[in-house]
């Protein structure tokens, strides 16, 4: 199914224009103060929809419920999601099961622990890019939510 969007933006580039003329600025300068704004919106907004290390630690420890279930030697991964979703994309491949599995489930569990701080990190570029202000909390820095 494709599904197509147009959007007009000619009233947004006429209201762009005036203020770039009225400001004396360019264009440049407009849409980098535009995206000084919309960074930090779009950012909570990204960081709310995903799940946190803690939340995807909670799924992938939770009990399987498929029939691939580690019956090895006792560990933390006994028949959990993690364990069920390694050993079947193993299946998938053809692989024999490791002798290291435990030690393999624990690299895949945190790589996708890993994942979701990658995705909230990728806005960190975009935030020093359009100078977003930082916000002191403590001893750390944090960006702020508005561009003040």
């Amino acid at each position: 199914m494709n599904v197509s969007l147009t959007v007009e933006t000619r009233e947004l580039q006429r209201v762009l224009s005036g203020y770039a003329r009225t400001k004396m600025k360019t264009d440049a300068d407009v849409v980098n103060k535009a995206m000084r704004y919309w960074v930090p919106f779009a950012a909570k907004r990204v960081i709310n929809k995903t799940p946190g290390s803690r939340k995807i630690l909670q799924e992938l420890l939770a009990p399987s419920k498929g029939r691939y279930k580690a019956k090895r030697a006792k560990s933390k991964y006994n028949n959990t999601a993690a364990a069920a979703i390694f050993i079947w994309r193993l299946k998938q491949k053809g692989m024999p099961i490791p002798a290291d599995l435990n030690d393999r489930i624990d690299r895949f569990v945190g790589a996708r622990q890993n994942s979701a701080q990658f995705l909230r990190a990728g806005f960190i570029p975009a935030y020093r890019q359009f100078g977003v202000p930082n916000r002191k909390v403590g001893t750390q820095k944090h960006f702020k939510g508005n561009s003040n």
